[in-house]
């Protein structure tokens, strides 16, 4: 139980990081749709 939490736990990490990276690679121009 504990394994599936961290992997969602990271699994979030990584798509708010991609996010991120996407939203401020495009410049500030247009808002990310989450």
């Amino acid at each position: 139980m504990f394994a599936t939490m961290l992997m969602l736990g990271l699994l979030a990490a990584t798509a708010i990081t991609s996010a991120l990276v996407q939203f401020s690679r495009d410049g500030y121009r247009r808002t990310p749709a989450i």
